[in-house]
């Protein structure tokens, strides 16, 4: 039994083959949200409503602004991983590690399939020694 897949590195999807919404590129690490000051195309490219300012600086948006974004994205990643894990105790299948944060998802990941293991091996030696 597989258990219930959960994606990361900002993936979704039933095989983790699509990008959550504002994420971007093959890897989904591309981060775009449309605002006051530009829209995305479909390859999270930014096109500044004001025809005179750059993409390159975010449109004239203040920076705090998009860092505010991506934290926020970013803060909702880690809240489905751990509702997920929590939820599904060791039958969660973790798949994908790319884009912000996946490095250390990627850590969580490893750490969680460790102690999954583990708890399966002494299960297995249970049943061993009292079978």
């Amino acid at each position: 039994d597989q258990g219930e897949k959960q994606c990361l590195g900002n993936r979704e999807g039933e095989n983790c083959e699509e990008c959550k919404p504002y994420f971007y590129k093959e890897d989904c690490s591309k981060f775009c949200k449309e605002n006051e000051y530009y829209n995305c195309t479909t390859n999270g490219e930014k096109v500044c409503y004001n025809t005179t300012a750059n993409p390159e600086d975010n449109c004239g948006r203040p920076e705090k602004d998009e860092k505010k974004d991506i934290e926020e994205a970013e803060r909702k990643e880690k809240e489905e991983v751990d509702k997920g894990a929590s939820n599904n105790g060791d039958n969660t299948v973790l798949i994908g590690a790319a884009g912000a944060g996946g490095g250390l998802l990627l850590i969580l990941a490893g750490t969680a399939l460790t102690l999954v293991i583990r708890k399966r091996r002494r299960k297995q030696g249970e049943n061993t020694s009292t079978g």
